[in-house]
């Protein structure tokens, strides 16, 4: 999850011993051929604690269980007897990318018709909302008075294929962000100051050979592949429990999923847990064993990410976005944690905010935000 601009370096460990054991795995069977070794276990809608094991080196490590390593979403969407294909399926087309990172489509649910987009705050880059090094106030303003940025990339087909074209994104919310978390890169930001609510509407732009400019914003809805109809349909955001499991998703920039689509199933941890962890992770000497857990604005998840993959969702089994991914630590003995600010803060910060405007503000915003079921 990390560029230059991102708060900690994900790695992903582990992978030559996987392929040990995969190469022998073919040996055995008798296969001619050894085809790249890529762990890719699945999620599932019924989610059971039981492994469910493959029988054919296509569709390696067909597993359903509360924790897996990274896996192909494209490959487990073209499978439809694959046991988690169901979960999944319901899922393609709300992350995108967002430059070399990724974001989410929350809602469709607005008056104006546009999408609302989430991601972390940190993808944007220092300086985008203000000097590093300086109080990024917080903020609520109406989209149709900013400058659009060409820099979200729709998946445009069940194929998992990115539109060239670029969506336009609109600044609707940010967080307060303190002057000591706004410079360095970004790199020292807390989750709950790590997240931010866009727009994007129907305009596409070109990007090459040289970007075009975008045009203001439009009260018109952008094309979203959304299979299951889960960004017009209420609620459209849940909250988790502890030991749920939940599918974190986004664009990897490195390693053998680089530049697709990757998903993992994680398991969401209690809050004392939560606090054990970070305990465990300073042990270690993990840069995330120095951040102390924030229940209120934060969940921690036992599961896999990577660089790239911040800003993408988390989603429950219902499909219902539940979080944004903005850090994680490093894997140890094949464990990995991955930290995400909670949607239901994400949508507490958004009432807040809303509610300290002016009446001439708020009709200025209402339209881009979600309606009231």
């Amino acid at each position: 999850m990390k560029s230059s601009h991102i708060p900690k370096r994900w790695r992903v460990y582990g992978f030559l011993s996987l392929a040990v054991a995969f190469i022998f795995f073919i040996l055995a069977c008798g296969e001619s051929a050894i085809p790249t070794p890529t762990p890719m276990p699945t999620p599932t809608a019924t989610l059971s604690s039981t492994a469910i094991p493959t029988a054919t080196p296509n569709s390696p490590n067909r597993l359903c269980q509360p924790v897996t390593p990274l896996f192909s979403v494209v490959e487990v969407i073209s499978d439809q007897d694959h046991p988690c294909w169901e979960w999944v399926y319901k899922l393609q087309g709300r992350v995108t990318r967002s430059g070399q990172q990724s974001a989410s489509v929350w809602s469709l649910r607005t008056e104006a018709g546009t999408a609302l987009v989430v991601s972390a705050l940190h993808t944007l880059g220092e300086g985008y909302l203000g000097p590093g090094g300086s109080l990024i106030e917080e903020r609520l303003r109406d989209p149709a008075e900013q400058l659009g940025a060409t820099r979200i990339f729709l998946v445009k087909d069940k194929d998992g294929s990115v539109d060239r074209l670029a969506s336009v994104l609109f600044i609707l919310y940010n967080p307060e962000v303190p002057p000591e978390q706004s410079g360095n890169f970004l790199r020292d930001i807390l989750p709950r100051h790590d997240f931010f609510v866009g727009v994007i509407d129907s305009q596409k732009v070109v990007m090459e050979p040289f970007p075009g400019e975008p045009a203001p914003l439009r009260h018109e809805p952008p094309v979203i592949l959304d299979p299951s109809d889960l960004t017009t349909v209420a609620p459209t955001f849940a909250d988790v429990n502890p030991g749920d499991a939940v599918v974190l998703m986004g664009y990897p920039q490195e390693d053998h999923l680089a530049g697709t689509l990757a998903a993992s199933i994680g398991r969401v941890l209690s809050d004392p847990e939560a606090g054990d962890t970070i305990k465990e992770l300073a042990a270690l000497g993990d840069e995330e064993g120095g951040i102390a857990y924030d229940p209120e604005a934060e969940m921690i998840i036992e599961g896999h990410s990577v660089v790239g993959m911040s800003g993408g969702g988390v989603y429950d089994r219902a499909g219902k976005q539940v979080g944004i991914l903005v850090r994680a630590s490093n894997e140890y003995d094949g464990k990995q944690y991955v930290r995400a600010v909670r949607m239901t803060f994400v949508v507490a910060r958004l009432l807040s905010a809303y509610e300290a405007l002016s009446d001439t503000e708020r009709a200025a915003v209402s339209p881009y935000l979600e309606l009231t079921p």
